[in-house]
């Protein structure tokens, strides 16, 4: 049983003749001990690796749509999150119910049948009686964690910069995660990550990630004992180590003066573009 548990979902349900891609999983103690990280491939192996880690009032972080109601066009989360974060180049992908990119709706039924509620404020975490879900967006809590320091942008640790040759691409983006990995390592928090506490989530602190990206989100690492990070051989994803922590974080005020932040060129590009323009990596 875990006080928090973190699921980096695989939007996609995969077909007939393609398996989902990976999900990251983590579960983490209050005081920030990591107990268990791996990898699950589709919704009803992700449930049941919750249900094995489940305690009376542990709180799950997923990175996923959970609710869903709008027929087509963008969620009112999605588009706040440009309007309120797009100074930090922050925005979120849209979501509808005409998206083959469901699994976090399935995921919310299948862990609602097993008793656990789903909350959207900090007011239903901190007074949940069982165990209980909400919908995380790890951009926003990078951006918005003053410790963290990244006050210009989000963390360029996902997708490729294409501006550049496909080789320095790699390298920066390398980097980036690398840095991210330091910073949740070594910067004082309250309640802390402790990613040394776990031989899947620990690594040398001075072995650079690879360059190398994979296919699935829950691996962009390929296969040499590294930091840790996106998947290496055994090195979990820290982010989905990450979405654990932010689950710890969910009820601590953050930097809500950048929900402030004005007509930034995010808002301005979606405004030009629509819903597409929110197609930011997630």
């Amino acid at each position: 049983m875990s006080a928090y548990l973190g699921v980096d979902l695989a939007w996609g349900l995969g077909t007939a003749g393609r398996a989902p891609n990976e999900t990251g999983l983590v579960a983490m103690e209050a005081d920030g001990t990591i107990t268990d990280a791996g990898w699950a491939r589709g919704v009803d192996d992700v449930t049941t690796w919750v249900a094995e880690h489940l305690g009376p009032r542990s709180l799950i972080a997923v990175d996923a749509s959970l609710v869903v109601t709008n027929p087509t066009g963008i969620r009112e989360s999605e588009r706040q999150v440009g309007q309120r974060y797009g100074r930090w180049k922050v925005a979120a992908n849209p979501t509808n119910q005409a998206s083959a990119a469901s699994a976090g709706s399935r995921l919310l039924d299948r862990l609602t049948a097993l008793g656990v509620g789903y909350v959207s404020d900090t007011t239903s975490m901190h007074s949940r009686t069982g165990p209980a879900m909400f919908e995380c967006y790890p951009y926003t809590t990078l951006v918005g964690v003053e410790e963290l320091g990244y006050d210009v942008e989000r963390p360029r640790y996902k997708r490729l910069d294409f501006r550049v040759p496909a080789a320095e691409a790699r390298a920066r983006r390398a980097e980036a995660f690398d840095e991210l990995v330091r910073r949740l390592r070594e910067t004082p928090l309250d309640p802390p990550l402790q990613l040394d506490s776990n031989p899947l989530t620990g690594g040398s602190p001075t072995r650079p990630c690879c360059t190398v990206r994979r296919t699935s989100t829950a691996r962009t690492c390929s296969t040499v004992p590294c930091v840790p990070g996106r998947r290496r051989s055994g090195s979990v994803t820290a982010t989905s180590a990450c979405r654990s922590w932010v689950a710890t974080w969910a009820s601590r005020p953050t930097r809500w003066t950048r929900q402030a932040a004005g007509r930034s060129w995010w808002r301005l590009r979606a405004r030009r573009s629509g819903a597409r323009a929110a197609r930011v990596d997630r």
